[in-house]
């Protein structure tokens, strides 16, 4: 038995490509039907969301790709679970290494700013 992949390209009827927020990572959107949220309060008029705990997610019909709900082929979406989930970076490093020590690198500088910045004041930087 062979396999297919269905896949389903931008359109150009929306410019709702992704969105990023502190509680949702999503794709695709747009008026394929007027239902944005389910009763449960879970994001739905998505193609594919995810939320802040990284546990469950939504999938319903959507204008971007003109895709179905991705696991019930229904219009009005479906909340799933996630068993598994694997994210990517770019990074300019060939070395797996090497993009560990650049992460780690920023990390400190990200959490010793608020330091840095209070020193600065008892210093007198006029910034």
């Amino acid at each position: 038995m062979e396999s297919t992949i269905e896949t389903f390209p931008f359109t150009g009827r929306n410019e709702m490509l992704q969105v990023c927020q502190n509680n949702l990572i999503a794709l695709g959107g747009g008026e394929i039907n007027d239902r944005s949220f389910s009763s449960y309060g879970e994001h739905l008029g998505f193609a594919l969301a995810v939320g802040d705990d990284l546990c469950r997610g939504t999938t319903s019909a959507c204008a971007t790709f003109n895709s179905p709900c991705l696991t019930n082929r229904s219009m009005t979406g479906d909340i799933f679970e996630i068993a598994n989930l694997e994210a990517w970076t770019f990074t300019n490093s060939t070395i797996e290494d090497d993009a560990v020590q650049n992460e780690l690198g920023s990390m400190f500088i990200r959490e010793h700013t608020k330091k840095l910045d209070l020193f600065g004041i008892l210093l007198g930087d006029p910034c």
